[in-house]
């Protein structure tokens, strides 16, 4: 890889996000492929050609390299737990448009989603906390708790905490729990997807690249964020039914996303 010179470009990050939604792009509910390797491949080299002058300097010496790596993000799908869910959400889950009881925040939609059990001497489990209404202003004080002890430890895949921290904060925010030996939560996101929070994710991992000029982050940001932001512009991606099995459609995921980019891209598609 060439070392280039990175422009001071405000907001460079998100124009790189925007382009790659005009090209257009499963729920990749685990095994199924995603836009197929040609659909990815070509998303992320027609977005690569679309961006303005001062981001080609960099872009156009390694659109080459962006075109092959717009497939690892499935690629990691086999190898990484929390990898499959980022490709999709079920929004049928959540009622319907504009499902605004589903939290536009990531940290938001992961509390409301999400138990914390704890385990006393005697061996008994305890629910305490999830789907629930706080008062005295102590939902902002768990807000901060569960943002610094669980949110790390979901991307660690360590369900475990901190006996310790929780103990603490159980005793400061005046919450009447007995001693709890252990504790670990168990989270029921990922079930139906958190494709719209990881590109926020991405977004800010890729401005960040930027703000760094280090130039093998930015390259390796763009080329995930065009997969997934592609993958969100697939209506298949954004219901349970994403292959037709609920609908005597078996085998529609393929036929949208493979299939028919690889017929008909290179002659009728602009």
């Amino acid at each position: 890889m060439k070392n280039y010179s990175i422009p001071r470009l405000a907001g460079i990050a998100l124009s790189f996000v925007l382009l790659t939604a005009l090209t257009p792009s499963h729920n990749t509910h685990l095994l199924e492929p995603d836009w197929g390797f040609f659909g990815h491949k070509r998303i992320n080299r027609l977005a690569a050609l679309t961006l303005p002058p001062e981001m080609m300097a960099f872009y156009k010496p390694n659109i080459d390299w962006i075109t092959d790596h717009a497939v690892d993000p499935d690629m990691r799908r086999y190898a990484t737990k929390n990898e499959a869910p980022r490709h999709y959400i079920d929004l049928d889950n959540y009622g319907t448009a504009p499902f605004s009881d589903l939290p536009r925040l990531w940290v938001d939609a992961l509390i409301l989603h999400t138990d914390v059990w704890g385990v006393n001497a005697a061996g008994d489990t305890t629910q305490l906390f999830g789907n629930q209404k706080f008062a005295d202003g102590k939902e902002q004080a768990y807000r901060k708790y569960f943002a610094r002890q669980v949110l790390p430890r979901y991307y660690d895949g360590d369900a475990t905490l901190d006996i310790d921290s929780l103990s603490a904060f159980l005793n400061n925010n005046g919450f009447q729990v007995p001693p709890q030996r252990s504790a670990f939560f168990a989270e029921h996101l990922s079930e139906h997807g958190i494709l719209p929070w990881n590109l926020q994710r991405m977004q800010r991992n890729l401005t960040e690249a930027f703000r760094q000029r280090d130039a093998g982050r930015i390259l390796r940001y763009s080329a995930d964020i065009g997969h997934y932001v592609g993958d969100a512009h697939v209506p298949l991606h954004t219901t349970s039914n994403y292959n037709g099995q609920k609908t005597g459609q078996h085998g529609i995921h393929g036929f949208w996303e493979s299939r028919i980019p690889e017929l008909f891209a290179d002659e009728d598609y602009d």
